[in-house]
């Protein structure tokens, strides 16, 4: 009974072998299902990216050239004012009491100057004494000037129309030449500079457009165009700086302030285009599965820029061939497959 029962487990066990063996046979014979995708020509844009730093169309510090106390501070911080607006006054009644005494000294000397000059044209003086009399005119003159442009140096007006910054001054302070008061920026215009590498340098030209977004706010693009070029490249970076002008929107730039750049070169190329999802990344290098004769063959490539889900191909493979952009995963090099549809 044992012996019986022995045989009918090899016969099951061979059975079971033989079935299994046959099964994967068969499997293998059957083919991957992929798709594929033709290689073609396109027209595209050099895109170049960068990184920008905000700059006011004009910016000052405002400082006084003058030592003196604060007696007036005629802004609030963040007021926008126009050229020529009083910011600031210093304590300045004694100049302006010297300056009118100037000007009373200046007509009295001017008024002598024309009575001696009418006294000499009819003899009645000598020619020294009128020259006196003009030269003490020319003294007091240069006084009136000097005191009134030293009065005048105590009133800070803005020099330009813009938007001030913080006030960094009080009432009854004593100022100091150069300390600043506040700042001034003139936003009307915005500008943003930027550098590139040096092999970008064949893609820049004047009016070129340009697009800025702010790194918090990407869906927010504003426009402009490169109005400047550096005339020399950085020695140590080996860069080039380059300005752009844009319109400053709703304010929504300000000066010192970092932005991402992009660069729509006008220089259009042609070049090789695949899927980008039939590229197989890998840090030996970069390959694709080209389709041939219904085989599989695996090819390196070097790739270049990315446009919208596709990929320039450097080098790699010509116009025309068929790339696995569908189901690379189950395949291996030189394997027969199947096309989900006809390639053309």
């Amino acid at each position: 009974m044992k012996v019986i029962i022995i045989i009918i487990l090899s016969i099951l066990i061979l059975f079971f072998f033989i079935f299994t063996k046959n099964s994967k046979r068969s499997n293998q014979n059957i083919a991957p299902i992929v798709k594929v995708t033709k290689a073609v020509v396109e027209n595209y844009v050099d895109v170049i990216s960068s990184i920008g730093t905000v700059k006011a169309n004009q910016g000052v510090d405002i400082t006084s050239s003058v030592p003196g106390i604060v007696e007036n501070i005629n802004f609030s911080s963040g007021d926008t004012v126009k050229k020529g607006d009083i910011l600031l006054t210093l304590a300045n009644k004694d100049l302006e009491t010297l300056v009118k005494l100037d000007e009373l000294k200046y007509q009295i000397a001017d008024q002598n100057a024309q009575r001696y000059t009418t006294l000499l044209s009819k003899n009645y003086v000598s020619h020294e004494e009128s020259e006196k009399n003009i030269s003490i005119v020319q003294k007091e003159k240069e006084k009136l000037v000097h005191d009134r442009a030293v009065f005048d140096k105590t009133i800070i007006l803005a020099p330009f129309s813009g938007r001030l910054g913080l006030s960094k001054v009080n009432v009854g302070e004593y100022l100091s030449p150069g300390k600043t008061i506040t700042s001034l920026q003139d936003l009307s215009k915005i500008y943003v500079d930027f550098s590139i590498p040096q092999k970008k340098k064949p893609l820049i030209f004047l009016g070129e457009d340009v697009e800025i977004s702010l790194p918090n706010k990407k869906n927010t693009v504003l426009h402009g165009k490169i109005i400047a070029i550096d005339s020399q490249f950085n020695e140590n970076t080996r860069t080039l700086l380059v300005r752009a002008e844009t319109s400053n929107t709703n304010d929504q730039l300000l000066p010192g302030m970092f932005v991402n750049m992009t660069i729509l070169s006008s220089k259009r190329k042609n070049g090789i285009v695949i899927p980008e999802n039939s590229i197989n990344y890998n840090p030996y290098g970069n390959f694709v599965y080209l389709y041939k004769n219904k085989h599989v063959f695996q090819k390196h490539v070097v790739l270049g820029k990315r446009i919208g889900g596709r990929v320039i191909v450097k080098s790699g493979i010509h116009l025309g061939d068929f790339v696995v952009s569908s189901g690379w995963q189950k395949i291996s090099d030189k394997q027969k497959v199947k096309l989900d549809s006809p390639a053309g």
